[in-house]
């Protein structure tokens, strides 16, 4: 199914989404694997599939799409970044997914290599060096292969923040990449629901009419929470910064959890279409946010009964509904 379809028309409820990584080769395949059934058990509307830089874990990646594809009806989203690529290797795994049955993509750049800025930076010999580009090339490559390249979705990054010439080069950027053919859009973590109520406007204001479906992160791990900070420019909001200072590891986690709850409400209320989760792999607490959101009537997404039972300390049920 091509996820730009999820988007149009009414619904019951938001969207829900999750990111997922491959397993690590040095890692716990089996708790790794396990970990993203649970995910998909919670049957949210699709998933997106991480694709490592230069597709530096491709055939890894390609084992989760196959997964999916297999074993459950929800759509996956292949991710694929253009730094450090030529245009002719691109293609080829465009061709290659579209073989497998793929038909939903997120065009990334992709990170600069270590020490290099945008403005250091001198790309290869016919390598792409911005998501607009790749966005070009997925539908060109599309037109090219399937008798009705319009099966295919690409969704791009956008990124919410305060007031800076870094937001406006972003915006820049994004009203570039709907421009060339992007369907939707799926945003950068934030802190503050304000940021995405505030790139919503902006982008309204320069043409981009595109969806904008904004990323979270649980909020209940201080050094992850301000890892995300420094690589969004953005500063950690003192309330939060506060709650994860909490001695009690419990009154932590669930000053954490209501936290990313409060901010999940905020950017639903301020009218976002759903919610995208990166999750890390990990079931918990993206399942025990899921299910608080489901219970308070955000969401209508079953779930199975031992993510019932397995909430943090039972307490979410006890959390103040946001909203």
């Amino acid at each position: 199914m091509s996820t730009k379809l999820l988007f149009t028309g009414p619904r019951p409820r938001p969207l829900v989404s999750f990111e997922f990584f491959p397993p690590r080769r040095s890692g716990n395949l089996s708790l790794t694997w396990a970990g993203i059934d649970k995910l998909l058990a919670a049957a949210p509307d699709f998933v997106t599939v991480t694709y490592g830089a230069g597709g530096s874990t491709r055939s890894q990646s390609v084992d989760v799409w196959r997964h999916i594809r297999h074993s459950t009806s929800v759509p996956a989203v292949a991710h694929l970044t253009c730094i450090g690529t030529t245009r002719d290797q691109l293609a080829q795994t465009v061709r290659d997914l579209l073989q497998l049955g793929v038909r939903s993509f997120l065009a990334l750049r992709g990170d600069l290599p270590q020490g290099a800025t945008p403005a250091t930076y001198t790309p290869g010999v016919d390598e792409l060096n911005r998501a607009v580009q790749l966005v070009e090339l997925i539908r060109d490559t599309a037109a090219a292969c399937l008798p009705d390249p319009r099966e295919v979705s690409i969704a791009v990054a956008a990124y919410p923040g305060p007031d800076s010439p870094r937001f406006a080069n972003d915006l820049a950027a994004l009203r570039d990449k709907v421009a060339a053919g992007a369907d939707y859009a799926i945003t950068q973590v934030f802190l503050e629901a304000s940021h995405y109520a505030r790139l919503r406007e902006q982008a309204a204001a320069v043409g981009v009419q595109a969806p904008l479906l904004p990323g979270f992160v649980p909020l209940t791990d201080a050094r992850r929470v301000q890892r995300v900070a420094e690589l969004a420019g953005i500063e950690v909001p003192t309330h939060l910064a506060a709650a994860l200072c909490i001695a009690n590891p419990r009154d932590r986690l669930r000053a954490g959890l209501r936290a990313t709850l409060d901010l999940i409400g905020q950017t639903l209320a301020a009218g976002a279409p759903g919610v995208h989760l990166y999750t890390f792999n990990r079931p918990r607490p993206s399942l025990d946010i899921l299910e608080y959101l489901h219970a308070t009537r955000f969401l209508s997404c079953p779930a199975d009964r031992d993510v019932v039972e397995d909430l943090v300390e039972a307490t979410l049920d006890t959390l103040t509904p946001v909203g």
